[in-house]
């Protein structure tokens, strides 16, 4: 069974806590950081399918700017921003910059976040699966390519009106 990474980030030992608890899953790896920076390892170190992260960090980089950083050099990790203070400025930011796929408020309610974790991994499954069969379409595209310059005309077919492959 694969493990969905997911990235909790606040800079509130509670609050990771907290969360880690919540979300403990055998379909999860649970990976914490308390900075930007910590974020940055743990993301190199373990890839991600989820990132969760709150809005006021550090001095040195908020939320939003970590989670840009993230997607961009990661593509598909699927981000949501945690904040205490209602701001709709911040979560206008956060869609329209990242495509954040939640915009959460503290405190939360835990029934929800699971809910909508669940979702969000769904979504990242989803996601991998497509890759997979568009690797696996590729693959089988070349080797009809490759057959085809071995063996001129092996894929041309000729049918019946109805549907039936009529042998020349």
């Amino acid at each position: 069974m694969n493990r969905y990474k997911i990235l909790i980030v606040d800079d509130e030992e509670e609050i990771l806590q907290a969360l880690s608890r919540l979300l403990r899953n055998p379909a999860h790896e649970i990976h914490c950081a308390h900075n930007a920076k910590e974020a940055f390892a743990q993301a190199d170190q373990f890839g991600l399918d989820l990132v969760l992260c709150d809005y006021m960090l550090d001095k040195a980089m908020n939320g939003v700017e970590l989670l840009q950083q993230l997607v961009k050099n990661r593509g598909d990790v699927i981000t949501m921003l945690m904040t205490g203070y209602v701001d709709i400025k911040i979560a206008i930011e956060a869609i329209n910059t990242l495509g954040v796929y939640k915009f959460i408020l503290k405190p939360w309610d835990n029934d929800d976040l699971l809910v909508t974790i669940r979702r969000a991994l769904e979504q990242r499954g989803l996601i991998l699966e497509n890759r997979r069969l568009l690797d696996e379409l590729k693959k089988r595209e070349n080797l009809i390519d490759r057959l085809e310059q071995e063996h001129p005309g092996i894929t041309h077919v000729v049918r019946d009106k109805d549907g039936r492959i009529i042998l020349e």
